[in-house]
């Protein structure tokens, strides 16, 4: 390994040793804020609605108040909104994640901590 370019920082939240959330599911996330749709997001992110929906699911549950909020479908279809507290979440998580990686890249590139 040279320079620590292909090094990426994986940070994830865990309970129970299952994975409730992680990059994976935040980048679902974001995409059903941009898209507006659980299906939507999933499709342009690559996953399944399963696994869209369970990521929507497990944020839900694992905060006080939900991150996001769901219309069923009908005549004007369904669709899935962010809320503020989601929104603080994402930012969080992703601000961690960058901060982590900043620092974990400077450590393997010998500088400062």
């Amino acid at each position: 390994m040279t320079g620590g370019s292909d090094v990426e920082v994986i940070i994830s939240l865990r309970s129970n040793r299952k994975i409730i959330i992680n990059t994976e599911r935040i980048t679902i996330l974001e995409a059903v804020i941009e898209h507006g749709s659980i299906t939507k997001a999933a499709a342009i992110a690559g996953f399944s609605y399963k696994t869209a929906w369970d990521a929507v699911n497990a944020i839900n549950n694992l905060l006080p108040r939900p991150a996001f909020t769901m219309r069923k479908g009908g005549p004007d279809g369904g669709g899935a909104k962010i809320t503020e507290n989601g929104i603080l979440f994402m930012e969080g998580y992703r601000a961690i994640e960058r901060e982590t990686s900043e620092k974990m890249l400077a450590l393997i590139r010998g500088g400062k901590r």
